[in-house]
Protein backbone atom coordinates (compact mmCIF):
# COMPACT_ATOMS: atom_id res chain seq x y z
CA UNK A 1 0.00 0.00 0.00
CA UNK A 2 3.01 2.43 0.76
CA UNK A 3 4.27 1.44 -2.27
CA UNK A 4 1.67 1.93 -4.58
CA UNK A 5 1.18 5.59 -2.70
CA UNK A 6 4.73 6.23 -3.07
CA UNK A 7 4.36 5.44 -7.01
CA UNK A 8 1.34 7.33 -7.09
CA UNK A 9 3.21 10.81 -5.74
CA UNK A 10 5.54 10.19 -8.17
CA UNK A 11 3.37 10.14 -10.34
CA UNK A 12 1.56 13.14 -9.86
CA UNK A 13 4.90 14.94 -9.56
CA UNK A 14 6.31 13.90 -12.86
CA UNK A 15 2.83 14.64 -14.51
CA UNK A 16 3.33 18.35 -13.06
CA UNK A 17 6.60 18.94 -14.38
CA UNK A 18 5.80 17.84 -17.74
CA UNK A 19 2.84 20.03 -17.66
CA UNK A 20 5.14 22.62 -16.62
CA UNK A 21 7.56 22.54 -19.06
CA UNK A 22 4.91 22.94 -21.96
CA UNK A 23 3.35 26.05 -20.07
CA UNK A 24 3.75 29.29 -22.27
CA UNK A 25 2.58 32.48 -21.23
CA UNK A 26 0.64 34.53 -23.38
CA UNK A 27 0.01 37.60 -21.72
CA UNK A 28 2.44 40.67 -22.56
CA UNK A 29 4.86 41.41 -19.23
CA UNK A 30 3.98 44.60 -17.26
CA UNK A 31 6.40 46.34 -15.06
CA UNK A 32 4.14 45.91 -12.26
CA UNK A 33 3.76 42.06 -12.68
CA UNK A 34 -0.09 42.19 -12.83
CA UNK A 35 -0.43 39.30 -15.50
CA UNK A 36 0.60 36.99 -12.68
CA UNK A 37 -0.01 38.35 -9.06
CA UNK A 38 -3.72 38.81 -9.92
CA UNK A 39 -4.04 35.24 -10.90
CA UNK A 40 -5.59 33.49 -8.22
CA UNK A 41 -3.96 31.43 -5.60
CA UNK A 42 -3.99 27.45 -6.64
CA UNK A 43 -3.12 24.75 -4.50
CA UNK A 44 -2.10 22.03 -6.26
CA UNK A 45 -2.90 18.33 -6.96
CA UNK A 46 -0.32 16.84 -4.86
CA UNK A 47 -1.05 15.80 -1.26
CA UNK A 48 2.19 18.07 0.29
CA UNK A 49 1.32 20.56 2.88
CA UNK A 50 4.01 23.86 1.94
CA UNK A 51 3.87 27.08 3.16
CA UNK A 52 3.18 30.01 0.64
CA UNK A 53 2.72 32.85 -0.20
CA UNK A 54 0.07 34.69 -2.96
CA UNK A 55 -0.88 38.35 -3.57
CA UNK A 56 -4.16 39.06 -3.05
CA UNK A 57 -5.60 41.24 -5.23
CA UNK A 58 -8.74 42.39 -2.77
CA UNK A 59 -6.43 43.46 -0.33
CA UNK A 60 -3.80 44.57 -1.91
CA UNK A 61 -1.39 42.63 -0.41
CA UNK A 62 0.25 39.01 0.63
CA UNK A 63 -1.10 36.52 2.37
CA UNK A 64 0.16 32.75 3.56
CA UNK A 65 -2.08 29.66 1.59
CA UNK A 66 -1.06 26.06 1.50
CA UNK A 67 0.19 24.36 -1.55
CA UNK A 68 0.03 20.77 -2.32
CA UNK A 69 3.60 20.57 -3.87
CA UNK A 70 3.30 20.49 -7.52
CA UNK A 71 1.10 22.72 -10.57
CA UNK A 72 -0.91 25.28 -9.39
CA UNK A 73 0.03 28.89 -10.78
CA UNK A 74 3.18 31.88 -10.62
CA UNK A 75 1.21 33.52 -8.01
CA UNK A 76 3.05 31.25 -5.63
CA UNK A 77 6.49 32.63 -3.44
CA UNK A 78 8.26 31.13 -0.74
CA UNK A 79 8.10 33.79 1.38
CA UNK A 80 6.06 37.08 2.11
CA UNK A 81 9.31 39.38 1.30
CA UNK A 82 9.71 37.33 -2.47
CA UNK A 83 6.02 37.87 -3.38
CA UNK A 84 6.26 41.63 -1.77
CA UNK A 85 9.35 42.14 -4.15
CA UNK A 86 7.17 40.89 -7.25
CA UNK A 87 3.71 42.40 -6.60
CA UNK A 88 4.19 45.16 -4.35
CA UNK A 89 4.78 47.55 -7.22
CA UNK A 90 0.73 46.86 -8.25
CA UNK A 91 -0.37 50.79 -7.57
CA UNK A 92 -2.91 50.89 -4.44
CA UNK A 93 -6.49 51.28 -5.78
CA UNK A 94 -9.46 52.18 -3.50
CA UNK A 95 -11.29 48.47 -1.88
CA UNK A 96 -14.22 48.67 -3.80
CA UNK A 97 -12.09 49.04 -7.57
CA UNK A 98 -9.86 45.61 -6.55
CA UNK A 99 -12.39 43.15 -7.42
CA UNK A 100 -14.58 41.98 -10.59
CA UNK A 101 -18.36 42.50 -10.32
CA UNK A 102 -19.97 39.11 -11.99
CA UNK A 103 -20.91 39.64 -15.56
CA UNK A 104 -23.54 38.05 -16.91
CA UNK A 105 -25.98 38.64 -20.78
CA UNK A 106 -28.68 40.68 -19.57
CA UNK A 107 -28.40 44.16 -20.97
CA UNK A 108 -30.00 47.32 -19.77
CA UNK A 109 -30.59 50.06 -21.70
CA UNK A 110 -27.31 50.99 -20.84
CA UNK A 111 -23.55 49.68 -19.53
CA UNK A 112 -22.80 49.73 -16.32
CA UNK A 113 -18.80 49.90 -15.99
CA UNK A 114 -16.05 48.39 -13.63
CA UNK A 115 -12.78 49.33 -13.28
CA UNK A 116 -9.89 46.44 -14.52
CA UNK A 117 -7.15 45.96 -11.81
CA UNK A 118 -5.72 44.12 -14.44
CA UNK A 119 -5.74 46.88 -17.01
CA UNK A 120 -6.02 49.86 -14.98
CA UNK A 121 -8.96 50.89 -16.58
CA UNK A 122 -12.31 51.70 -16.50
CA UNK A 123 -13.65 49.24 -18.76
CA UNK A 124 -18.08 48.57 -20.33
CA UNK A 125 -19.54 45.42 -19.09
CA UNK A 126 -23.11 44.19 -18.72
CA UNK A 127 -23.82 43.02 -15.14
CA UNK A 128 -25.97 39.75 -14.27
CA UNK A 129 -29.82 40.34 -13.94
CA UNK A 130 -30.76 42.54 -10.67
CA UNK A 131 -26.54 42.08 -9.37
CA UNK A 132 -25.46 44.53 -7.06
CA UNK A 133 -21.03 45.43 -6.97
CA UNK A 134 -19.05 47.76 -5.01
CA UNK A 135 -17.45 47.96 -8.61
CA UNK A 136 -20.09 48.92 -10.34
CA UNK A 137 -20.74 52.16 -11.91
CA UNK A 138 -23.38 53.68 -14.31
CA UNK A 139 -20.90 56.11 -16.20
CA UNK A 140 -17.11 55.58 -17.37
CA UNK A 141 -16.58 58.93 -15.58
CA UNK A 142 -17.89 58.07 -12.25
CA UNK A 143 -15.51 55.09 -12.32
CA UNK A 144 -12.82 57.12 -13.14
CA UNK A 145 -13.64 59.42 -10.56
CA UNK A 146 -13.67 56.48 -8.00
CA UNK A 147 -10.99 54.11 -9.03
CA UNK A 148 -8.42 55.80 -11.53
CA UNK A 149 -4.83 56.74 -11.15
CA UNK A 150 -3.17 59.97 -12.07
CA UNK A 151 -5.63 62.43 -10.45
CA UNK A 152 -5.12 65.63 -10.46
CA UNK A 153 -3.75 66.59 -6.97
CA UNK A 154 -1.51 65.17 -4.22
CA UNK A 155 -1.31 61.17 -4.95
CA UNK A 156 -1.66 60.94 -1.43
CA UNK A 157 -4.93 62.17 -1.33
CA UNK A 158 -6.48 58.82 -2.52
CA UNK A 159 -4.55 56.61 -0.11
CA UNK A 160 -6.83 54.59 2.15
CA UNK A 161 -7.72 56.10 5.98
CA UNK A 162 -5.07 54.66 7.65
CA UNK A 163 -5.47 55.00 11.86
CA UNK A 164 -1.51 54.48 12.47
CA UNK A 165 0.06 51.60 14.86
CA UNK A 166 0.02 53.36 18.67
CA UNK A 167 -2.58 54.15 20.94
CA UNK A 168 -3.22 57.21 21.23
CA UNK A 169 -6.32 58.93 19.64
CA UNK A 170 -6.15 62.37 18.08
CA UNK A 171 -8.72 63.77 15.90
CA UNK A 172 -7.55 64.09 12.65
CA UNK A 173 -9.13 64.08 8.96
CA UNK A 174 -8.59 61.96 5.46
CA UNK A 175 -9.44 62.47 2.10
CA UNK A 176 -12.44 60.24 0.74
CA UNK A 177 -12.04 59.82 -3.11
CA UNK A 178 -15.45 57.99 -3.24
CA UNK A 179 -17.46 60.91 -1.65
CA UNK A 180 -15.22 63.68 -2.59
CA UNK A 181 -15.04 64.93 1.02
CA UNK A 182 -12.79 64.66 4.58
CA UNK A 183 -13.82 62.75 6.89
CA UNK A 184 -12.95 62.69 10.68
CA UNK A 185 -11.13 59.95 12.11
CA UNK A 186 -9.10 58.75 15.23
CA UNK A 187 -5.27 58.72 14.59
CA UNK A 188 -3.35 56.69 16.95
CA UNK A 189 0.21 58.86 16.93
CA UNK A 190 2.31 56.69 14.97
CA UNK A 191 2.68 55.33 11.34
CA UNK A 192 0.08 55.71 9.17
CA UNK A 193 0.32 57.71 5.53
CA UNK A 194 0.14 61.17 4.45
CA UNK A 195 -3.93 61.35 4.15
CA UNK A 196 -4.09 62.59 7.24
CA UNK A 197 -4.33 66.27 8.39
CA UNK A 198 -4.84 68.31 11.47
CA UNK A 199 -7.96 69.95 10.23
CA UNK A 200 -10.68 69.89 7.56
CA UNK A 201 -9.89 72.95 6.11
CA UNK A 202 -6.16 71.67 5.06
CA UNK A 203 -7.22 68.79 4.12
CA UNK A 204 -9.96 69.77 1.95
CA UNK A 205 -6.99 72.53 0.59
CA UNK A 206 -4.91 69.84 -0.60
CA UNK A 207 -6.84 67.54 -1.69
CA UNK A 208 -10.06 69.38 -3.08
CA UNK A 209 -9.19 69.01 -7.14
CA UNK A 210 -8.79 65.04 -6.37
CA UNK A 211 -11.00 62.61 -8.09
CA UNK A 212 -12.55 65.54 -10.28
CA UNK A 213 -12.32 65.32 -14.20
Amino acid sequence: MGQAAGNSRAFLRAAAFVVLLGRVRLQIPTADNRELCLESPVPGVCPDSLDRWYYNRASQDCQRFTHGGCLGNENNFLSFDACIETCGKIKKVPVMCRVKPPQGTWSPLKPKYFFNLETMKCEEFFPKKRSRHPNMFSSKRSCTDVCKLGRKGPSFCSSPKDVGLCSASLRRFYYNIASRTCVAFNYTGCGGNNNNFLTKKDCMNACKHVGRM
